[in-house]
């Protein structure tokens, strides 16, 4: 029982060694693109918002009380 036990062991180790490399390699550049998207996005969305922000603020008063 406990030779399968080693063995188990011994062949999930070498199989995860095996693939680890490709995985991570596949994991960054995936990262890489969801970043670079996200940067995209988020710096459109931003220049958009920032303009209906600017609108609005330009429609509401003065708090001080001059005009």
């Amino acid at each position: 029982m406990e030779d399968r036990l080693i063995n188990w062991r011994h062949r999930t180790l070498d199989f995860l060694v095996e693939d680890l490399g490709v995985s991570a390699a596949e994991y960054a550049i995936l990262l890489a693109i969801l970043v670079l998207g996200s940067v995209g996005i988020i710096k459109s969305i931003g220049s958009s918002f920032r303009g209906i922000y600017l609108a609005i603020a330009d429609q509401i008063p003065d708090a001080s009380g001059s005009t």
